[in-house]
């Protein structure tokens, strides 16, 4: 995420906290546009990972659930 994006999270946080009520110092709007979601960042690090020189399956190798009843 860049600077202008966390900017705007931030003034998004500040503008919601005032419709509600809630006063949010800039330097918490910022700190909670910075934050994430783990599973997300896993994501988006696994999508950014340059593979084109690797088979797929040895970067990412998907969960199976498997049904022993067969």
């Amino acid at each position: 995420m860049n600077d202008a994006e966390i900017e705007q999270r931030a003034e998004t946080i500040k503008a919601n906290g005032i419709r509600v009520g809630i006063p949010v110092s800039d330097d918490h709007a910022r700190l909670a546009a910075t934050w994430g979601d783990p599973t997300l960042s896993a994501v988006d690090t696994v999508r950014s990972l340059d593979y084109q020189k690797h088979e797929p399956g040895a970067v990412f190798r998907p969960v199976v659930l498997s049904d022993d009843s067969n």
